[in-house]
């Protein structure tokens, strides 16, 4: 029998018994289980310790041994399936709970004088422990289907027929043998696409903390179809139960569909806002998963980002989620959202992102596209990162927001807000790492081309800068010249910058779009100061002096303007405006007066500035750029080929040399700035045909003249 435990597990055992006797307390234990507990934690801990170790089951015993412990410590723990096997054969054959299983272990309780509330503590422990090892496999499908048709559809036996299909065909079912062959399957993968997976066990540990109050609600940024598998995939490898995963009916393909079902997968349909027995089926469906304690996970952003950036959320799933509440607050008040960051050093379809950003058709997701991961073993894609950010309690946030979920305004302004503060989550748990920075600073770089020590020195800044606000990876806190020199490599190995003669790197232009990728994935700390820079350096005059109400306006004009690009904190301009002043008066590259700022004035500090004024260039040209075409655009214009003329342009624009970022000609952000100006009445669709109001576009043209 083999027996796994979680670092943080041996380190509370062997801490209770360097404190002298030690109790584990388990849900039940007989005779046999007792035997083979002895065996497995004597290997662990050695046959000296073992002997300072009594196992008890939460039974009638449990009084009188806690009693005969006081002094030492009690331990709440749990002996469950381990996930993940040593071998695909293995994980398919081998009997469940007889090879292959996991100790878990709690905080301890000291005893001391008080039995009685020793014994209250550790009851309560050993059920909040076992809270995570709650799995989905008892929740069988036909009788989920049977109680949700009863509940949503009381009074119409034809209803209840539908709901009970619905339920059927949406339902996981997930099987602990195929879980364990994926997760064996993929630690092989992994392995080798990617030089190496980077987490950090401290936050794994608070993760664990959170799941023994409730039901965890995962929501990982989706760069990725590889994205659908590695957060399961990281947790079956720390010994936790793997979420159920929202995923597109369009992924129910026969046979997988059923394949993916039984690893946890649930099917939904893309849009069910018009069926409203639908949509209470789904919400009903959430509550029981969340209410008998199963964890889910959906990608708040619908569709993989292209550009590497968040993308605006959807808010569906998080309304159903909301849903789910109202119908039973309390019980799903300690519900809570984890924000998850997942971050590639070049995402594997990289191509095929950008091909889409330079205007070729988005092909049709299928699970077919997950059977194309082997053909990719042979590339290199560097390392990979998952963080896991701050997480949102459910009940706590809708108390704070103070808003009556009856009321359909209230009720989607918290939706919204709520969809956004988990947006922001996964934002702020991304760190920056050398690849980010150094693609940053070669794509914001003025000149033809720079030496590895320029690149090295404007890193070295631009990581120095954001250290005291934000995070960076372990590589650039331990040796950013080496983490430099590394990336510097792995793209040229990747084809993604060139070098140019005598020791110089340059981004060749139709490469500068992928290394637009690596950028964003590290782009959010520095957006604030970026705008607020760029506000600065057009209101500031001769002597780098700009006064506030200007700057000011001018902020708040940006920020309005890209708001569908961006991710700002929920505090408010106000806020993010004071920090962003903090941040760049900490690294040198502004000064705030009571009235008025100053740029640096040093070479230094001024290379510092413009370089970091410069990481959102491309993305105000692309908005710039388009204003300039809707003031041109051929008579009678179908709205539905704006997009693709406004592309077309900038792309001709960038081809003659008129666009200083060529990648401004992007899709997506095009699509973003549409998005915008159709809010602010600049484009509307007349009849089919485009109409634009050329009198805001040219007030809108006079602010951003100096961009």
């Amino acid at each position: 029998m083999k027996l796994r435990i979680d670092q943080a597990s041996e380190w509370r055992l062997r801490e209770a018994l360097a404190r002298g006797r030690t109790l584990l307390v388990f849900e039940r234990l007989d005779a046999g289980l007792l035997k083979r507990l002895r065996q497995v934690i004597g290997d662990l801990v050695g046959p000296e310790d073992l002997k300072r170790v009594r196992m008890v089951g939460e039974g009638p015993r449990l009084r009188g041994e806690l009693a005969a412990a006081t002094g030492g410590t009690a331990l709440p723990a749990t002996l469950t399936h381990d996930w993940l096997g040593q071998h695909l054969l293995e994980s398919f054959t081998n009997p469940l709970l007889q090879k292959g299983e996991r100790l878990g272990i709690g905080h301890g309780v000291r005893v001391v004088d008080d039995v009685e509330a020793a014994l209250h503590e550790v009851r309560d422990r050993l059920e909040r422990e076992q809270r995570l090892h709650v799995s989905a496999g008892d929740l069988t499908p036909k009788a989920l289907a049977a109680a949700i048709a009863v509940e949503v559809a009381p009074d119409s036996e034809e209803d209840r027929i539908l709901v009970r299909e619905m339920v059927l065909e949406m339902a996981a079912k997930q099987n602990k043998r195929i879980v364990r062959g994926f997760a064996t399957m993929l630690d092989r993968i992994f392995n080798t696409m990617f030089a190496g997976l980077d987490l950090r066990q401290a936050e794994l540990e608070a993760l664990r903390e959170t799941a023994r109050s409730g039901p965890l609600i995962f929501c990982p940024s989706h760069r990725s179809h590889v994205d659908y598998l590695v957060l399961s995939y990281v947790l079956v490898s720390a010994g936790m139960i793997p979420p159920l995963v929202a995923a597109g009916e369009n992924l129910n393909i026969f046979p997988l569909g059923r394949m993916f079902r039984g690893g946890g997968a649930f099917y939904i349909r893309r849009s069910f806002r018009d069926d409203p027995l639908y949509r209470s089926t789904f919400a009903a469906y959430l509550r029981h998963l969340l209410l008998a304690g199963v964890s889910i996970e959906f990608f708040p952003e619908g569709t993989r980002s292209r550009t590497g950036k968040c993308m605006p959320p959807r808010f569906g799933m998080v309304g159903s989620v909301i849903d789910a509440y109202q119908a039973a607050p309390d019980a799903l008040a300690t519900a809570a959202f984890i924000p998850v960051d997942i971050t590639y050093e070049k995402v594997p379809e990289i191509d095929a992102h950008l091909a889409e950003r330079d205007g070729a058709k988005k092909r049709k997701e299928s699970s077919l596209d997950l059977l194309k991961l082997p053909r990719l073993l042979a590339n290199e894609f560097g390392k990979m990162s998952v963080r896991f950010g701050a997480p949102v309690q459910l009940g706590a946030f809708i108390r704070a927001e103070g808003l009556d979920l009856d009321d359909p305004d209230q009720r989607r302004r918290v939706t919204r807000r709520l969809a956004y503060k988990v947006l922001g989550g996964i934002a702020e748990a991304g760190e920056v790492d050398a690849s980010g920075l150094v693609a940053g600073v070669l794509l914001a770089s003025e000149e033809r081309a720079l030496s590895r020590e320029e690149i090295t020195s404007r890193c070295h800044k631009l990581a120095e800068a954001a250290s005291t606000s934000v995070r960076l990876s372990e590589e650039l806190k331990d040796d950013l010249e080496q983490s430099v020199r590394d990336t510097l490599r792995f793209f040229a190995r990747s084809e993604l910058i060139q070098r140019f003669p005598p020791g110089l790197w340059r981004v060749p232009p139709h490469l500068r779009g992928k290394l637009v990728y690596m950028r964003n994935q590290s782009l959010h700390p520095f957006v604030c100061g970026a705008l607020l820079l760029r506000s600065v350096e057009r209101e500031a005059d001769e002597q780098g002096v700009a006064p506030k109400s200007a700057v000011h306006d001018r902020l708040e004009f940006l920020s309005s303007l890209l708001r569908h690009d961006f991710v700002f904190p929920l505090d408010g301009l106000e806020a993010n405006r004071q920090r962003a002043e903090a941040q760049l008066a900490a690294a040198g590259a502004l000064t705030t007066h009571d009235d008025s700022y100053q740029l640096a004035t040093d070479l230094r500090s001024a290379r510092l500035a413009h370089t970091w004024s410069r990481l959102i260039a491309d993305v105000v040209t692309t908005y710039r750029s388009c204003l300039q075409q809707l003031l041109d655009l051929p008579p009678k214009l179908s709205f539905s080929k704006l997009p693709a003329h406004l592309l077309s342009s900038l792309k001709a624009g960038a081809s003659r040399g008129e666009l200083l970022e060529p990648e401004a000609a992007d899709k997506v952000t095009i699509s973003l700035a549409l998005r915008r100006f159709g809010e602010l009445s600049i484009v509307t669709d007349e009849s089919g045909q485009v109409s634009v109001d050329k009198d805001q576009v040219r007030q809108l043209l006079s602010v951003l003249a100096g961009e």
